[in-house]
């Protein structure tokens, strides 16, 4: 995340957002996970940056373990829209 992005994180208070209980352990388990993502490096002549591929599934199911959310078929759907909505928000300019 750039660091722009970070401190106006900081200043702004959060957008409060409805989650329907059947989407609390998924958010709960993707928010935990936010530094559990596969990225590579883009290089070019002129500049480089990071691309986020998606979700490393294998950390996440040891972090769902740790949080004791239980892995299930359906957290597993639940998690795979959260990465794919996330994707192209983290891998903005």
């Amino acid at each position: 995340m750039p660091d722009e992005a970070v401190e106006a994180a900081k200043q702004e208070p959060p957008e409060l957002a409805e989650v329907w209980p059947e989407h609390v352990e998924a958010i709960r388990l993707f928010v935990a996970c936010h530094d559990q993502w596969i990225t590579q490096w883009l290089v070019s002549k002129h500049a480089a940056r990071q691309y986020h591929q998606g979700l490393d599934y294998g950390r996440a199911a040891e972090v769902a373990g740790w949080l004791g959310i239980a892995k299930t078929p359906e957290l597993f759907r639940q998690l795979e829209i959260l990465v794919d909505e996330a994707k192209p928000i983290r891998n903005r300019d």
